[in-house]
């Protein structure tokens, strides 16, 4: 089984802003972590089966060699990052998604994906997000404003609120207790 840190972003039915993040991802350099240049594979686009039944296009990027029995890597032996090292790289890759546009959710973190489904935020996560206990956790405003009891939302970028990422520790705790 993989497990994976990445950066995984809900674009809706958004094609042509899905494309552009992939771009904008494939195009950039490399991510510091520590004393490591982190490089990105290109960005895996896929469509999603939603919880409420829909359909959305999802965006991955993923950094080389992080993860634990990702694909992607093959044989490249894993960086060993510290906590530090790995809460620097998930900063590079909020300042990443925040090139992007047109995206209705996003989450940096080990295997995100659950927090970026609009319907499973509404029925598994409503009380974390209530709580603000979804730290990193990226939301366009009209899907914030959707969720009228969200604490502890600030503005990311112009267009999106954020729970503040608090790095690897407290995300891993936060779902733990949920």
């Amino acid at each position: 089984m993989a497990l994976a840190f990445e950066l995984v972003v809900n674009y809706g039915r958004d094609r042509r802003a899905a494309a552009e993040a992939c771009r904008v991802a494939a195009a950039h350099p490399p991510l510091r972590a520590g004393t490591h240049d982190v490089l990105l594979h290109p960005p895996l686009q896929r469509e999603v089966s939603a919880r409420d039944g829909g359909r959305y296009l999802e965006i991955s990027v993923l950094p080389v060699a992080v993860g634990c029995n990702v694909a992607l890597d093959r044989h490249r032996p894993q960086l060993s990052l510290t906590l530090e090292e790995l809460n620097e790289l998930g900063n590079g890759l909020y300042a990443l998604l925040s090139q992007f546009q047109g995206y209705l959710a996003a989450q940096v973190g080990w295997d995100p994906e659950p927090f970026v489904d609009i319907g499973e935020l509404r029925h598994e996560w409503l009380a974390e997000l209530t709580r603000g206990d979804l730290s990193g956790l990226v939301l366009s405003e009209d899907i914030h404003r959707s969720f009228p009891e969200a604490a502890g939302f600030q503005q990311f970028s112009p267009g999106f609120k954020w729970i503040p990422y608090e790095g690897e520790h407290r995300t891993w705790r936060a779902r733990r207790l949920g």
